[in-house]
């Protein structure tokens, strides 16, 4: 269920957090960590327990969590895969980008306080503290507005994304239950479900086709078609 907050327009403050001197994870914990209602958030990659620590504990005391996040930064970024196995354990819903195009949107959005945090900076204690103010540190901002027009227009895009069924899809690592199948009657109700299926397709490997999707359909002319409810990846010779 999607409960669209609308912030005020009767308040706007704004802060920005520079990393080659100040501590910006500080004040994006004390964000979480003040939350009451409900939190949004998306990102690339986490590598500090900090942060989905914060998540479960604001979960635990009644807030709505919800995260957009993106598995492919794990090929660069292995310890993600223990950030958000710690999430999917505490039964915060995920919602995984799968569409070409990889998930690279670093924020937080918090309901009640009416505020969001977004930048370029990753989840991470090296994009997010100093090491040495000035001399050691991630050249990254760090942005905090509850002004009503940034703030609900983010919760907007967020919304559009969490309910995209084409360019996301549930996360679960350990799914409980099978995936469902879907059976045709007749070759004509097979056309209509192929015609109705928002799909998209791009090339890899030897020309084949790579499908994300939630539906049953297939790339023309590449040979090769899908039937599968995940995504699959085409290899040198097969798709």
């Amino acid at each position: 269920m999607i409960s669209l907050f609308l912030v005020p327009s009767s308040r706007a403050a704004e802060q920005l957090c520079d990393v080659s001197f100040e501590d910006c994870r500080a004040p994006l914990l004390a964000l979480i960590n003040n939350e009451s209602v409900a939190i949004d958030t998306a990102f690339w990659f986490s590598d500090d327990p900090r942060f989905p620590n914060a998540l479960i504990k604001a979960q635990q005391r009644g807030v709505k969590v919800r995260v957009l996040m993106d598995t492919r930064s794990e090929d660069a970024h292995p310890s993600n895969t223990t950030i958000l196995q710690t999430l999917v354990n505490a039964g915060i819903p995920m919602r995984e980008r799968v569409a070409t195009g990889i998930l690279h949107w670093k924020m937080v959005m918090c309901a009640s306080q009416g505020t969001v945090e977004f930048s370029g900076a990753n989840f991470t204690g090296s994009e997010l503290v100093p090491v040495t103010p000035y001399v050691n540190y991630s050249d990254e901002a760090i942005y905090f507005s509850d002004d009503p027009a940034v703030v609900n227009s983010f919760k907007s895009k967020y919304d559009d994304w969490w309910t995209d069924a084409v360019s996301y899809r549930d996360y679960n690592p350990n799914p409980m239950v099978p995936r469902p199948t879907i059976e045709f009657s007749s070759f004509h109700d097979r056309g209509a479900q192929l015609r109705s299926s928002r799909h998209q397709c791009h090339q890899c490997g030897e020309g084949k086709a790579r499908h994300r999707h939630v539906s049953y359909h297939e790339c023309a002319g590449s040979g090769c078609s899908d039937k599968g409810l995940q995504s699959r990846s085409c290899g040198a010779n097969t798709c």
